[in-house]
């Protein structure tokens, strides 16, 4: 009989613990599943994304590793990401293009967040190759049709002065494509992109002020999105925020080397940094790294090198770097490697700045070993 009520009584002991430890596992799955899916396309954007959603959720990010924004097809795996995500982050269809179609194929474009058309950020228009061009600033706009050159740079003009920073927010730049763009303008529950409009740099996340206008504006949509989770975002987002700030100090002291002197770039990717930093602007090798270059053209490009006592050339990891090195060895170039993606970088809330710091770091050596 006592046997019986002991066993009766360890029933019953198990019984509980299992009702409480299958409590605990429904609430905590309750608790992961209310925590915003968010998929990242780049690295930099997935960076500043984890920052904002520390706490709460992790970001996935789409493109990994080497993989090139401008790769025309997704793999199923990222596909499945993209159908099962609460909000996919990504540049614009300037920059990826197998992104583009799924966006078009989306039955719900009120997931998507393109960056490049968000209110506040700076666009700087593309520039030719072979460095024709490349000398020339041209204005950057907001998404307001203000012209960029125009808004306060107070970040940049603490620092070293650039007349064209000034603030003149009376000055509009109302050119076709910026008409064009106010009536593409949504309100955060559409964003509407088309590809046919590809007259913008895509690589704005290189510029700290855009990276500050992201993080605020993905703050608020993920609250919208996730309310309960709304004060923590916002907390990480002013945290972040003044990181930014800090970081936006840093680069300007460490990049007083590099303000003087030619230097040419395989790819144009760096002119937001360039702006922000105030450095000369490059001799850039390619604008579309998926066209290879006529013999001609190679020539001038030479030419064009050896004009501006070229010293450091760059390439990326994301392309081949065969026209680098053949530059290099018939001129005597010092090669070094910049990575706009930072794709070798952990991805993480670190990333950012890591990325940004690497950059000039990589710049500062290779002009350093061309001495």
């Amino acid at each position: 009989m006592r046997r019986l009520f002991l066993v009766r009584a360890t029933a019953r002991l198990f019984f509980v613990i299992g009702t409480l430890i299958g409590a605990l596992v429904f609430s905590t799955g309750a608790a992961l599943a209310a925590a915003p899916q968010v998929v990242v396309s780049v690295p930099p954007l997935h960076s500043l994304a984890a920052a904002v959603m520390a706490g709460v959720g992790k970001p996935v990010l789409l493109l990994t590793g080497s993989t090139s924004p401008h790769a025309s097809s997704m793999r199923p795996s990222q596909a499945r990401a993209l159908n099962q995500a609460d909000l996919v982050v990504w540049v614009g269809p300037e920059l990826e293009v197998a992104l583009t179609r799924a966006h078009r194929a989306s039955t719900h474009a009120e997931r998507w967040l393109a960056v490049l058309p968000m209110d506040g950020i700076r666009r700087l228009p593309r520039r030719m190759a072979s460095g024709e061009a490349a000398e020339e600033h041209g204005k950057a706009e907001t998404h307001d049709g203000h012209d960029a050159a125009h808004a306060d740079h107070d970040d940049h003009a603490d620092h070293h002065e650039h007349g064209e920073h000034a603030h003149h927010d009376e000055h509009e730049h109302h050119d076709k494509h910026e008409h064009h763009e106010k009536h593409e303008h949504h309100d955060d529950h559409e964003q509407h992109t088309d590809s046919g409009h590809h007259d913008h740099d895509h690589a704005g996340t290189l510029d700290p002020h855009n990276a500050i206008v992201f993080v605020r504006g993905l703050a608020e949509r993920l609250s919208k999105l996730s309310p309960a989770h709304a004060d923590q975002f916002q907390a990480n987002a002013a945290r972040t925020v003044t990181d930014l700030e800090a970081l936006k100090r840093q680069l300007v002291a460490s990049a007083d080397p590099l303000r003087g002197g030619g230097y040419a770039v395989y790819h144009d990717a760096y002119q937001y940094l360039e702006r922000f930093l105030g450095l000369p602007a490059p001799v850039v090798v390619t604008v579309d790294p998926d066209q290879p270059r006529g013999a001609r053209q190679v020539s001038r490009l030479a030419a064009r090198l050896q004009q501006d006592q070229v010293r450091c050339l760059f390439t990326e990891p994301q392309f081949d770097g065969a026209l680098v090195n053949a530059l290099a060895e018939r001129l005597g170039l010092q090669v070094g490697v910049l990575d706009p993606l930072g794709s070798t970088l952990t991805p993480g809330s670190a990333a950012y700045g890591q990325l940004l710091t690497g950059l000039i770091e990589s710049m500062s050596q290779c002009r350093l070993a061309a001495k």
